[in-house]
């Protein structure tokens, strides 16, 4: 059974709320998979593919309210560190408009805001993917920049100088097991569609709206 990606909206309260109009909103990044969360620093696949770091630029985190106040908050660029081991990461953090919040908006952009990440050392990828494939290190990269947007359910409430948190969940086994189970192999530069297109279909299953490259392929 494979996992598509989802959005889940997380409330976590961690500072007291006062009478601001502003509060934090903080996201955080997760692998999910059949099995639950990964209980190790890896992700291992058929038995010869492992991945070890899985990053992802991003040129906007967008979050919009109900379509009767019609909110927006915007926060930018971030660089995304999927956390194989199941453990949560910080992505971003930003004060916005204290209320609710319905929907979660992420563009993928190489490079993220068009600067070199610190980190990322590849301005030209919007996905970097580090790992072994039959004991063989190896870097995959993928420069597509697909945007879309999903629902937060159940939908995030931000308090007045308060905090909340949206986990985003990416089930990356699914970006390079192929139909028969067999993993995929991202030295092959043959499985390169095939391993993005396989991104696409995470990303558009859960999506209430989604673009591919900016063509207005929404669903």
């Amino acid at each position: 059974m494979k996992v598509a990606l989802s959005i889940m909206g997380v409330v976590c309260l961690l500072l007291p709320v006062g009478c601001g109009e502003s509060g934090k909103l903080r996201v955080v990044s997760q692998l999910s998979s059949p099995l639950g969360l990964a209980s190790a620093d890896r992700l291992d696949i058929g038995g010869i593919l492992t991945i070890e770091r899985v990053r992802l630029a991003v040129g906007e985190l967008e979050f919009e309210g109900g379509k009767e106040d019609e909110r927006e908050s915007e926060l930018g660029a971030a660089l995304i560190e999927v956390a194989v081991d199941g453990s949560a990461t910080q992505v971003a953090a930003k004060n916005v408009d204290a209320g609710k919040y319905e929907i979660i908006g992420v563009g993928l952009k190489p490079g993220g805001d068009g600067d070199r990440f610190a980190d990322f050392r590849d301005p030209k990828a919007s996905i970097l993917v580090e790992g072994t494939y039959d004991g063989i290190a190896f870097t995959w990269r993928s420069n597509i920049k697909p945007e879309a947007e999903f629902p937060i359910d159940p939908p995030i409430n931000v308090p007045a100088n308060g905090e909340a948190s949206v986990s985003i969940f990416f089930d990356v086994a699914a970006w390079f097991t192929a139909a028969d189970g067999a993993a995929l192999d991202p030295t092959d530069s043959a499985n390169q569609t095939v391993i993005e297109e396989a991104i696409m279909a995470s990303l558009r299953a859960s999506a209430v709206e989604f673009e591919k490259d900016g063509d207005n392929d929404k669903k």
